[in-house]
């Protein structure tokens, strides 16, 4: 296993080289952090988890639909336990598309709604897991998915909640 190290990190470090960050044009990396709270649903134990992370999302859509419009967000996987946040290496942080509805339906608010959309995916991982299971011509990857809640802070005194 060892001796393989080695090779597999020669094999990063080239694809790593290569790679072009779709969105550097955008410049995501000089945007504010914001404290956040990711909600992840495990559809098998029907239960909710929470893990603050940080952000850095665009003030403004960059498209909208009929329903939602969608945000470039950035997401640290370090969780912020370091003083210099704004500091860290958002440059290479994972790139997001964060959507938010643009009406709440009149039974649910916006928390409930992402909420309930989230749970609904996770469900049809599941089932498309136990479909690929039976070794379809075609197989079938729901991509996954979860909730962010941007936390409270000076500019901004109440959530803001997004579907990824």
């Amino acid at each position: 296993e060892k001796k393989y190290c080695h090779v597999w990190w020669r094999v990063y470090e080239k694809a790593r080289a290569v790679y072009q960050n779709p969105w550097a044009e955008f410049h995501l990396e000089k945007l504010p952090a914001k404290l956040a709270k990711r909600h992840r649903y495990d559809a098998l134990t029907k239960k909710w988890s929470d893990d603050i992370t940080i952000v850095k999302i665009e003030d403004r859509p960059f498209a909208r639909g009929g329903l939602r419009e969608c945000f470039r967000m950035k997401k640290l996987s370090q969780q912020p336990n370091r003083p210099h946040i704004h500091c860290l290496g958002w440059k290479n942080a994972n790139n997001y598309v964060a959507k938010r509805s643009l009406y709440s339906s009149q039974n649910l608010n916006e928390e409930s709604e992402i909420k309930a959309q989230v749970e609904i995916q996770q469900k049809c991982a599941i089932i498309a897991q136990a479909f690929d299971a039976l070794k379809p011509p075609k197989s079938v990857t729901i991509v996954d998915c979860f909730m962010i809640q941007i936390l409270p802070h000076a500019l901004s005194p109440k959530s803001e909640y997004f579907f990824l």
